[in-house]
């Protein structure tokens, strides 16, 4: 297949009108004999996308515990140019969770079907704040516990991929980092830490924060909070909400001066 026409994304960024060449699902160098072209003009080309934190789509929830939800959610994603999601989990009973884990499991298992793959999860509890809790149930917060957390790996057969944690809930998060750092990615999450805390948790291991400026402690100029401690740790990367709700434009592009793409 050769599609002509689009504006294709390259890798420094920019995007350029060239063609491209598809042969067995794959990209090709150049032409072959007798292919089908395909007119994108006017159209943008760029790579599948990865979500690695939403919660449902289509009116279904990952945590419904319905197996037909992760088909419906991956069928719309894919649609939408995402073509590999990592879907995040509410604080929810640990049994509830282990059993969400292993139906998402099952479905990553299936064979090559079109839809967008499932390639890990991102549990947002339950091991978070109840002052920072948002749209968590603070009834199933629970206090930091490296079993648990062997636990979903095991449930969610190796796709546990980020974890949250309010260190600051949590007198021995250090060693509870260290416990489970190798196996999953620690994030700050739903934390009403200080500046102080979190730089501790990112010093342990922790390496990553969810929707950096929600659900967590801001940046002024005597109290940084999680925020100030995220750019202070040159190895933690973030996630932004840009909807243009969460976060004002202008704090979303001070953000990626301060930190750049990669963070």
């Amino acid at each position: 297949m050769k599609i002509t026409g689009a504006s294709v994304y390259t890798q420094d960024g920019s995007f350029s009108q060239k063609d491209l060449y598809i042969k067995d699902g794959l990209f090709a160098d150049g032409p072959t004999e007798g292919e089908e072209v395909v007119d994108a003009a006017g159209c943008y080309a760029i790579p599948g996308l990865i979500d690695i934190h939403f919660h449902g789509a289509v009116g279904e929830d990952v945590c419904d515990g319905n197996a037909r939800a992760f088909e419906k959610i991956a069928a719309y994603e894919v649609s939408r140019g995402v073509t590999a999601i990592c879907p995040a989990t509410l604080t929810l009973p640990v049994e509830e969770l282990k059993q969400v884990l292993s139906l998402g499991a099952a479905f990553a298992a299936r064979g090559d079907d079109g839809l967008s793959d499932l390639v890990g999860f991102n549990m947002e509890g339950p091991f978070i704040s109840p002052v920072k809790k948002g749209a968590q149930n603070a009834e199933f917060i629970r206090k930091c516990d490296p079993g648990i957390v062997e636990a979903f790996y095991e449930a969610s057969g190796g796709l546990l991929k980020i974890i949250g944690l309010a260190p600051e809930e949590n007198p021995d998060f250090e060693s509870y980092i260290e416990a489970v750092k190798d196996r999953v990615i620690v994030s700050l999450a739903h934390t009403a830490s200080d500046y102080d805390t979190a730089r501790k948790a990112f010093d342990a291991g922790a390496c990553h924060a969810v929707h950096l400026y929600n659900a967590m402690t801001g940046m002024s100029h005597r109290e940084p909070g999680v925020v100030g401690a995220v750019f202070d740790s040159g190895h933690v990367t973030a996630e932004l909400i840009c909807d243009g709700i969460h976060i004002h434009p202008a704090a979303v592009r001070a953000t990626f001066q301060m930190m750049g793409p990669s963070g």
